[in-house]
């Protein structure tokens, strides 16, 4: 979804002198044999525009916090965590979107340190973020840190209530879970 709407976003900028551009090449594989696995199809289509989006991207001569958003997010969308991570030391101010982002990848690739050092260094905190690390913490069945994370959070929602009790039921630990569920 975060693809297309770039690539909408960079087709209506494709005016030079009033005339629209093509910008087809930008988001065609190169020429190559059809492959039967559709899969790995969608893979290459979404790594070559993925390249294209990012050489986009550098010659921007100036770039918001919106389009740092929108790369990070579609490489970590893509399972390219390093250049997500190597995009988000680049970015001049980090903000509670990318940052929360990161914590997702970090989580996602294995590495709560990362994960909760990125979120402890947050200087703002919203509800997304404090989910995202109790989730990572709770899928990890890392239950002291999740209950550490869900006591100290300044505000629970929905999300916060359902992802800590769900976590105990996930890692077979029904008393906690009732009690949890009573609490709410």
């Amino acid at each position: 979804m975060r693809l297309r709407y770039l690539h909408t976003t960079i087709l209506r900028r494709s005016r030079t002198n009033g005339q629209r551009q093509s910008t087809n090449h930008l988001f065609e594989p190169p020429a190559r044999p059809r492959s039967n696995n559709f899969t790995n199809s969608n893979i290459v289509k979404c790594n070559v525009a993925m390249r294209n989006h990012m050489r986009l991207f550098h010659s921007m001569p100036r770039k918001s916090e919106v389009t740092y958003n929108t790369m990070i997010s579609g490489y970590f969308s893509n399972g390219e965590y390093n250049l997500a991570q190597n995009l988000f030391d680049e970015m001049p101010v980090k903000n509670l979107v990318a940052q929360t982002i990161m914590i997702k990848a970090n989580i996602k690739n294995n590495n709560l340190i990362a994960a909760w050092r990125l979120f402890d260094e947050m200087p703002i905190k919203d509800i997304v973020s404090w989910n995202t690390i109790l989730s990572g913490y709770m899928q990890n069945g890392l239950m002291d840190e999740a209950n550490r994370v869900f006591d100290e959070m300044p505000m629970k929602d929905v999300v916060s209530w359902s992802t800590i009790l769900s976590g105990y039921v996930q890692n077979g630990l029904m008393d906690e879970a009732t009690g949890i569920f009573h609490d709410m």
